[in-house]
């Protein structure tokens, strides 16, 4: 976070070109971490079943702060001037700082296992008391351990690999349609700046449900909720393609469509990185019953490298079809990432389980 603060002051004080980038990477680079680390943190302090409720909070803080940043900071920038943007992005990592510095992290629980030279007449009794409820589906727990794929040298398992793809897919899809939305309601539907801006509330706003969202696939997994959510995505990215009219009817079914994407879209985020925590929460977990580290900052450093990835390939394919091919040809192309990716999605995660264990 100090980072973070250093590189936003060079960025709003340089004034010079080679300082602006220096500071915008140190701003990408500080931000990473502290998203890395942070979900990470709270992960590994929430309790399996309160990973997807906890999960649904920051997906809906990060909706209300794509939504409320840009307006606050345009408004200020635009009427009280630069400073004072400034002033309220030093505040706020100011705030930000000093909550870690007051932060408790929660003491974690000693290792029931043998310690070395650990010989009384008890333990034998402890491990047959531990040994009734870890015995029981035994098949099952073979079907899961069996199921991983080897990358780069690690083993994960077939669900988390899934996570990591629908990642990409989500990010992918998301940033394409925020680099071309904007763009083609100003250009096709002559729409201001404000109504613009209007259009991207109504497809960022849906986050807020995040809370919910999480609430219910921790109850009942993230399989079919991805599935139905992917379909009903490509179904509404081709609908939008042909919704390239300026009269009254076309531009309410546009908002109403744009709105259904959204909401899939923030479904499958919550979803996703539900599944996510609960798959390094598990893995977390067994390490630290087998007597290894177990942290999970290495995983969603993954996971945040797949959103990245979409966040680069989802402008640049905007730009390619947007320019070059047509709007209806960007929409199917989003349509068909969704569509396979509600095939894949369909063969990950048949076993769902919440517990400690």
């Amino acid at each position: 976070m100090i980072l973070m603060l250093a590189s936003s002051l060079l960025f709003f004080l340089g004034e010079h070109i080679a300082i602006t980038i220096t500071a915008r990477a140190l701003q990408g680079l500080s931000a990473s971490f502290v998203w890395v680390s942070g979900l990470a943190f709270l992960t590994s302090q929430t309790k399996p079943d309160y990973i997807g409720t906890a999960m649904g909070y920051v997906s809906a803080a990060m909706g209300a702060g794509e939504l409320i940043g840009p307006i606050i900071g345009g408004a200020m920038y635009e009427y009280i001037g630069h400073f004072a943007v400034l002033g309220l992005v030093c505040g706020i990592l100011g705030v930000d700082i000093l909550l870690r510095i007051v932060l408790v992290e929660k003491p974690s629980e000693p290792h029931r296992g043998n310690t070395p030279g650990q010989d009384n007449e008890e333990q034998p009794l402890l491990d047959g008391e531990r040994e009734e409820p870890i015995s029981r589906p035994a098949d099952t727990q073979d079907t899961t351990k069996t199921r991983c794929i080897t990358i780069f040298g690690r083993h994960l398992e077939s669900d988390l690999c899934a996570s990591f793809y629908a990642a990409i897919i989500i990010g992918t899809i998301r940033y394409a349609f925020e680099s071309a939305l904007v763009v083609f309601v100003s250009q096709h539907f002559s729409w201001s700046t404000s109504a613009s801006g209007g259009i991207m509330f109504a497809f960022c706003s849906p986050a807020i449900f995040g809370p919910l969202i999480g609430h219910y696939t921790t109850k009942h997994g993230p399989r079919w909720t991805s599935v139905a959510a992917f379909i009903i995505a490509a179904i509404s990215l081709v609908a939008l393609g042909f919704l390239t009219h300026a009269d009254k009817t076309t531009k309410i079914l546009f908002v109403t469509v744009v709105t259904t994407i959204g909401i899939c879209l923030s479904l499958l985020s919550t979803v996703q990185s539900v599944a996510f925590s609960m798959a390094t929460k598990r893995r977390e977990v067994k390490a630290k019953q087998e007597g290894r580290d177990g942290s999970s900052g290495v995983a969603f450093g993954g996971f945040s490298m797949a959103w990245t990835v979409g966040m680069f390939i989802g402008p640049l394919a905007a730009e390619v079809f947007v320019d070059h091919v047509s709007w209806l040809g960007f929409c199917i192309f989003l349509a068909s990432l969704s569509a396979v990716s509600s095939v894949v999605m369909s063969f990950t995660w048949r076993e769902w389980d919440v517990s400690e264990e």
